[in-house]
């Protein structure tokens, strides 16, 4: 059975406050269904920091949690670098996974040749500096960010995220009356959310905050319109769906993945969407991209064609269905794609 040691400085769930850190601790507990030993080690200092919660964060213990995998936590980042050291010499992983992790410092760390696996979650955009730091395998969140490294060959696979619907689905929802937008920020879109929110008063809409806190001004215009109600960031995924009936995803900028697409397609949820990035990956074929993303009249006509055909909201709705159930084998298949690249290092 081989060891696989994860380290990153960021979060690990149920202490996380970004779908990247969900995403990485479904794939680590995907590994170990598949035979792989993991452990990890994480600082979850961010978190602390969302919570307020100042006098843990100068806690220097670490916390060692059985889940599926073993979690070693740090609550900041004073000492990780050491610890992680110690924790390589005891654990003697024949591999490291890590994410937004200097590499060279890590083989620095490690003074041994330990195969390095980097995920890479974001649009990457210095491709030559991300080849130069020497992993022995890139593993992206979506077809469209490999794209950006075909240069790597068979150094590039590509993991989806480890979806599954028991986490998700709402099987109590029945009064579906609520449009959703999630992380009310501006690259996310909130512009184009508050612009359909003012537009179509009579609809009443869910902003979810993420771990971010919500700029001032956009706050000012949420709270100025009585059709908006503003949710706090929640791990109790099943109520973010609760009476949703349709999920906005109005992206502005180039996106590695869009999971809430899929979470919401677990549950009937159909998805208007921006078409950038890796978001068509994730809304699948039969759903609505609105290509003029940043052009508001477009969104107003996608809109429109949902809400004023009866029928087709509901077709929408299969759809939605059909490709959260197309998903689990997609990513099923990526999955072991990875790992048999995984057994060749």
């Amino acid at each position: 059975m081989k060891k696989i040691l994860f380290c990153n400085k960021n979060g690990i769930p149920p202490y996380h406050i970004s779908g990247a850190e969900l995403s990485i601790d479904e794939i680590l507990k995907e590994m170990v269904s598949y035979g792989y030993e993991v452990s990890s080690l994480n600082t979850i200092e961010r978190f602390l920091l969302y919570k307020n919660n100042y006098t843990k964060l100068m806690d220097n213990n670490i916390t060692v949690e059985n889940d599926v995998y073993t979690k070693h936590i740090l609550n900041n980042t004073n000492n990780y670098n050491s610890i992680l050291a110690n924790l390589i010499e005891s654990y003697k992983p024949d591999i490291i996974f890590t994410q937004m992790f200097d590499v060279e410092l890590l083989k620095k760390i490690t003074n041994q040749n330990i195969p390095i696996v980097l995920f890479v979650h974001g649009v990457v955009e210095d491709t030559e500096k991300l080849e130069s730091i020497g992993a022995d395998l890139y593993v992206c969140l979506s077809n469209f960010i490999a794209t950006k490294l075909l240069h790597l060959g068979d150094k590039v696979c590509v993991i989806y995220p480890i979806i599954k619907k028991s986490d998700f689905f709402n099987s109590y929802t029945k009064d579906k009356q609520n449009i959703l937008f999630v992380n009310p920020t501006k690259n996310k879109g909130v512009e184009v959310a508050l612009h359909l929110a003012q537009k179509y008063k009579y609809e009443n809409f869910i902003f979810f905050e993420n771990w971010r806190v919500t700029n001032k001004k956009y706050l000012y215009s949420i709270n100025e319109l009585d059709n908006i109600k503003l949710m706090p960031i929640t791990s109790n995924y099943k109520s973010i769906y609760d009476g949703i009936k349709l999920l906005i995803y109005p992206s502005q900028n180039e996106e590695g993945f869009g999971r809430c697409i899929v979470e919401a397609n677990f549950n009937g949820i159909p998805t208007i969407a921006s078409n950038i990035g890796g978001i068509p990956e994730a809304l699948g074929k039969s759903q609505i991209l609105v290509e003029d993303y940043n052009n508001l009249s477009a969104w107003e006509s996608a809109f429109d064609k949902v809400f004023y055909n009866i029928d087709y909201y509901k077709q929408l709705t299969k759809e939605a269905y059909n490709n959260a159930n197309n998903f689990e084998k997609i990513s099923s298949s990526k999955m072991l794609s990875f790992l048999e690249k995984l057994s060749k290092l």
